[in-house]
């Protein structure tokens, strides 16, 4: 991007750089020169905007990623502990069954 208003400034620039200029303003000379660094100052600093846009959004789309990451994981921690939650059940009502089964035998 910073290229692209490099090339769409630069014309511009050029055209105000070699415009006639009236010879009765002596000063023209100067303020041309200086409106010229202004021109560039400004084309490299909508470069860095662009470039820092261009970061910013990038790290913006990471963390939302990332985000969706830990949503997911969480999701995950929750049904493994519910799981995890059944099996103790299932295995002390097996565990009641097993001694039930002893003291018939016995």
């Amino acid at each position: 991007m910073a290229m692209a208003v490099y090339w769409i400034l630069f014309p511009a620039i050029l055209t105000s750089f070699f415009a006639p200029t009236s010879q009765n303003q002596p000063d023209d000379g100067h303020l041309n020169g200086e409106l010229l660094d202004a021109k560039f100052k400004i084309a490299r600093l909508e470069s860095v905007l662009e470039e820092s846009i261009q970061k910013l959004n990038g790290k913006n789309i990471y963390l939302k990623e990332r985000k969706k990451l830990i949503q997911d994981m969480d999701e995950k921690i929750g049904y493994l502990q519910s799981a995890l939650l059944n099996l103790k059940d299932d295995s002390l009502h097996a565990d009641e069954r097993v001694k039930a089964l002893v003291e018939e035998v016995a």
